[in-house]
Order: C-alpha cells, then sequence, then structure tokens
C-alpha cells in the first residue's frame, strides 16, 4: 500500500496475484484512495480463496472464513480484468457474476530446453535404479494433494511384474504423512527430498514420465505448475484428479498421458505396460509433450498474451 500510494503516477495498472491469501480484498481501497487516478487493476488468480479453506480445513476455520464470502463478489466489482491459469478455475470464478472481462494466462516452466531434454544417467540411477521406467512426483505435498492413487498405481505395477520405478521427490506439510504408508514391499517406490533450483532440470529429465495430483475437489481451486515443468521437459503425464480439472483437459486433448479418476489405475497400469512393450511409444509421447508446450504454454507465449491483455485494456 505504501509503494502503491507513493508511485501512483509512475503506473498505469496494478497487477495483483493470489498471495498473500485474500490479497484481492485491497482492490476496493485501492479504488478509494486513488479514485481520481486512472488506471486498471488485473488479478491474476492461480489459488482461489476462500475455496481453498473450505476445501480442507476443520470446521472452525470454515466458519470464520465463511464471514468473507460477502466482501468476495464486492472486492471482484473492482476489477477490470481477471486472469485464471485454468479452465477449471474459470468456472469457479464465472459463479460471481463477475463484470470484468475474464481470461486465462497458465504458468510456465521454470527450465525451458530447446529440445526434449536428454537423460542425466547419474541422476537417473540415483531416482531410479535400474528400473527401464521411471515416474517422478517432483513437487509439494499439501491439502491439495492425494499421493494415494499414484501409490496403488505403483502397487498393481509390481504385482503385475513391471519394470517401473516410481520416485516422490519433494516436501510439504502432508508429504511424510501420505508417504508414511509405504512399506518395505514396496520395493518400486523410492523417496528423494527436493533439490535445489540449479539442479532441477537434471531431476526433471531423469524420469521417462511425470505424476501430477490433485485431489478431487480441488479442481479449479488450484491448478499444479508442475504440469508445465513435465510437459517443458518433454515428458508425458500421469495426472490423479479431477475429471474436470484442466490438467485432464489439455492430457487428452493433446494426447500427452493418462489420468486416473478416483483409484481406478487398470487403464494406466496397462497403457505403461504398452510403453514397456513399445519403447517408440514413449518417445512419440515425449516428443508431443516437448511440442504442446512450446505451442501453446511457453514463457514466450504466457508473455506475450498477457501483454496483449494490457493492450487490450488500453495500457500503452
Amino acid at each position: 500500500m505504501r509503494g502503491f500510494w507513493r508511485w501512483h503516477d509512475d503506473f498505469d495498472v496494478v497487477v495483483l496475484g493470489s498471495d498473500p491469501q485474500f490479497a484481492y480484498m485491497m482492490f476496493p481501497m485501492l479504488r478509494l484512495l486513488k479514485w481520481r487516478i486512472k488506471f486498471k487493476l488485473v488479478h491474476w488468480v492461480f489459488d482461489l480463496y476462500p475455496e481453498a479453506l473450505f476445501a480442507s480445513s476443520p470446521r472452525w476455520v470454515c466458519a470464520l472464513a465463511s464471514l468473507t464470502r460477502p466482501f468476495v463478489p464486492l472486492a471482484y466489482r473492482f476489477v477490470d480484468l481477471m486472469v485464471d491459469v485454468g479452465s477449471c478455475m474459470r468456472r469457479r470464478l464465472a459463479k460471481y457474476s463477475l463484470r470484468s472481462r475474464q481470461e486465462t494466462v497458465t504458468p510456465w516452466a521454470l527450465v525451458e530446453p530447446d529440445e526434449v531434454a536428454p537423460v542425466d544417467d547419474a541422476v537417473r540411477q540415483k531416482l531410479f535404479g535400474q528400473a527401464r521406467l521411471g515416474v517422478l512426483y517432483s513437487g509439494t505435498v499439501g491439502r491439495a494433494h492425494d499421493l494415494s492413487p499414484l501409490i496403488a498405481l505403483a502397487r498393481a505395477c509390481r504385482a503385475k511384474g513391471l519394470d517401473v520405478c516410481f520416485c516422490f521427490a519433494g516436501s510439504g506439510a502432508q508429504y511424510n504423512c501420505q508417504t508414511a504408508v509405504i512399506t518395505d514391499e514396496d520395493t518400486n517406490i523410492r523417496l528423494a527430498g527436493f533439490t535445489d533450483e540449479k539442479e532441477l532440470g537434471l531431476r526433471l529429465a531423469a524420469a521417462d514420465i511425470h505424476a501430477v495430483s490433485v485431489r478431487e475437489g480441488w479442481d479449479g481451486i488450484v491448478v499444479p505448475s508442475k504440469f508445465f515443468g513435465a510437459i517443458a521437459m518433454g515428458r508425458p503425464v500421469i495426472f490423479s484428479g479431477s475429471a474436470k480439472s484442466s490438467i485432464c483437459e489439455y492430457i487428452q486433448r493433446y494426447d500427452i498421458g493418462r489420468v486416473i479418476v478416483g483409484m481406478d489405475v487398470t487403464p494406466t497400469t496397462a497403457w505403461l505396460e504398452e510403453l514397456l512393450q513399445t519403447p517408440d511409444s514413449l518417445r512419440q509421447y515425449q516428443d508431443r509433450a516437448f511440442r504442446c508446450y512450446r505451442d501453446n504454454f511457453s514463457r514466450e507465449k504466457m508473455c506475450r498474451r498477457f501483454s496483449e491483455l494490457l493492450v487490450g485494456l488500453g495500457v500503452p
């Protein structure tokens, strides 16, 4: 707020994300403070609140969060452009009967190679051993994520004797809790912590396939950016989540992976078996994933898209 007040003559647009939570509640105040100044307000939504609190919080937290409900449409009324990160989020926002224009600009990957990323053998060995097929979950495990369908998939692969290794690499409030169910019998499951940004590209490239999870009921509240990091490397994705999710839509539209709905892992197990039998198919999936990212979700394309949206608002 201090910076807004001090430098209000130096900008034509204010772009506000969703961190910290409920930051959009400042919109009416921004307008009232500088009602004589003509500027545009843009809300780039990465996570929806209070929806995220209602999805998995204790009752007392939900009760407190419900007090904010009357103020959400009021705050959104001051927005000139609402930018979401996926079609499922757009559907949730549409319930507020927005007056503003609503558009989608997805997150982009931190690492954007110029080709399908080659595998570093040492990193692959560390994550997957000698397995012919490596599946990697890389990132935070929080309340919005559910690893149980992916663990069930790993167990189904082991039961069928498939040479597939799964690695869950990350941390978060739910990481230890959700991986605690892994036992000594789960010989095709490995755990790893976070890695720094310098080594992230090598780790992402070490896998043949990436895994992404969004818990049922969280579709449109969060859209996992790890999906875009995976396909940027040229890796297909196994998505565990709702069929209503935009990630599910992308996977099916561009044929760049498989979706697990609920706990039915049988079709995805059969797909992994097929990839083991036909290595050329895996390479085709990787090529499609890479082209999909470059053609639709790259940083260059998303920044150009955002720039076009601002021009459309009359921003110089």
